[in-house]
């Protein structure tokens, strides 16, 4: 079970803070108002959750309308959900029921958005049914003015604080008072992100969590933050309508592998935010998805016949074009383009076998070993050289370098063990690579002298 899972409440008296949107609720049950309502807040909150603790406590069956599981076609999801009947409903007793609709925000379109009210504004419930709306767009409200409003608010530094010594406790966590509230100024009042991070923090650096810690992991994550939003800096750059060939070049050589995925990845968001015609926005999308499937096969070759002098059509062929049309559309710029963390291109699944071949080459002797025996092997040396910073006391440094020279490598494999796992997170970023070098030598120097 996950942490999520685990710390999330069940029960009205776990919910941390928003008591007055829980009243408010619970008094629109008692009194059997037929209005609908609209739950709003920013996101984190547990919006969708405290609603649906507050109905199950009040024997309600739960209809969930979630508009996030088909994004394309909202209008079918909902009029499936509230206007068709399944089978079994035909030979079991009505419940009183509540319709909760969650992420209205994905309804991007003021038009779409006035059709999904009338929807909901169709619908004939019974008598003790409700209808519950959920967003975090602000700006839907007005168009939802016949809706009971019920705002959800950050929740405060001492209900966070009371779930960060719930989760302290339960996992015999030493974190101090001062820390604890570094950990709630960086959380940001959100519940998940409160919980995602002690959690975080107890895998790196288990049950006692020091002060250097903490203050190295909120480094770390700040650094990350920072790089995810230069990347969307530079994608609006890469679809700004003057874009020139010269210019994406030059954007592409500061980051060659994730430009092109990226480009990839969000493209389609701007037909979504595009006003054009249908057949203009079908003639661009074939233009872009066959410069996309160009430049993936321009990709390959570059890789399996290790020809570089091809890397510029790629990004012609990945970016520039597919950019090129879709900046002759008319679109507003589309708020959820996303940055992601790892590589799915082809170029680094062929760097990662290539570097569990030159593994396997180094390392098979009377002895053949496998793909998982590389992965497991890769795995325990990087968290033994990696163990320095968690205090473990069975795998250290120089554990880490025995196992390299009783596997036949040298410190300059250190860069190859960590990139054959390189589509997963990887939390081994070694620093102290001169230090494990100069172990490395003394080690083998002294191993040699006895031989």
């Amino acid at each position: 079970m996950s942490w999520n899972e685990k710390y999330t409440p069940v029960t009205l008296d776990k919910i941390v803070g928003n008591k007055n949107a829980i009243n408010e609720i619970t008094h629109v049950i008692n009194n059997k108002e037929k209005t609908p309502i609209m739950c709003y807040g920013k996101t984190g909150l547990g919006k969708s959750t405290i609603v649906s603790i507050i109905f199950k406590q009040h024997k309600y069956s739960i209809k969930l309308i979630d508009l996030n599981k088909n994004k394309k076609n909202v209008f079918e999801v909902l009029t499936n959900s509230l206007f068709s009947k399944n089978i079994e409903s035909y030979f079991t007793k009505e419940k009183k029921t509540v319709y909760l609709i969650d992420n209205m925000e994905t309804i991007k379109h003021e038009k779409d958005l006035n059709q999904i009210v009338e929807f909901i504004f169709q619908k004939k419930l019974n008598e003790d049914d409700i209808m519950v709306c959920i967003t975090n767009n602000f700006d839907q409200l007005d168009q939802c003015k016949n809706f009971k409003h019920i705002e959800f608010k950050n929740i405060d530094n001492n209900d966070i604080a009371r779930l960060v010594n719930r989760i302290k406790n339960k996992e015999n966590i030493k974190i101090n008072k001062k820390d604890t509230e570094l950990i709630i100024e960086n959380c940001e009042n959100n519940f998940n992100k409160t919980i995602n991070t002690v959690y975080q923090l107890y895998l790196l650096y288990g049950t006692n969590i020091s002060s250097s810690n903490i203050n190295e992991f909120f480094k770390k994550k700040n650094r990350s933050s920072n790089i995810k939003h230069n990347r969307q800096d530079t994608l609006l750059e890469i679809f700004d309508k003057n874009i020139t060939a010269n210019n994406c070049i030059i954007k592409f050589n500061k980051d060659k592998s994730m430009l092109p995925m990226l480009v990839n990845d969000n493209f389609l968001s701007f037909f979504y935010n595009s006003s054009d015609p249908l057949l203009k926005k079908l003639f661009i999308m074939k233009q872009c998805t066959n410069y996309i499937m160009l430049g993936d096969i321009c990709d390959k070759l570059i890789y399996n016949q290790n020809n570089w002098s091809n890397q510029y059509i790629h990004c012609l062929l990945s970016c520039y074009f597919p950019a090129n049309y879709v900046n002759k559309m008319n679109y507003t710029v589309p708020d959820d383009l996303s940055v992601s963390k790892t590589l799915g291109k082809y170029s680094r699944y062929r760097t990662n076998i290539k570097n569990i071949i030159t593994i396997f080459e180094q390392i098979n002797g009377p002895k053949f070993y496998s793909i998982d025996d590389v992965h497991h092997i890769s795995n325990t040396i990087l968290y033994s050289i990696y163990s320095k910073e968690t205090n473990n006391k069975l795998l250290n440094i120089d554990y880490g370098v025995n196992m390299l020279i009783k596997h036949n490598m040298d410190y300059t494999f250190i860069d190859k063990l960590q990139k054959i796992d390189i589509l997963n997170k990887n939390k081994y970023r070694i620093k102290n690579k001169n230090k494990i070098k100069k172990i490395y030598i003394d080690q083998k120097t002294y191993k040699d002298t006895l031989i």
